[in-house]
């Protein structure tokens, strides 16, 4: 797993005061990333607009996952 940022620990500990501003879509260096936290999930993906599904890295074994799908997702 990757050194997550203290933003990453923030959401994993419960203490973030503005979890969305790390959670769900955003674009980073001109490229679309997600991140997600489900602390359940075995698995998470992502569906684009056009119906295609990319799996996102679980990057904590808390439940955080991201990824870059493509620019539709």
């Amino acid at each position: 797993m990757t050194e997550l940022s203290p933003e990453a620990h923030a959401i994993i500990e419960g203490r973030h005061s503005d979890p969305f501003r790390y959670l769900g879509r955003h674009v980073e260096n001109d490229k679309p990333v997600v991140r997600v936290f489900m602390p359940d999930a075995a698995s998470v993906s992502v569906v684009d607009d056009h119906g295609g599904e990319v799996g996102l890295d679980r990057v904590h074994d808390a439940g955080l996952f991201a990824g870059r799908p493509g620019n539709g997702a």
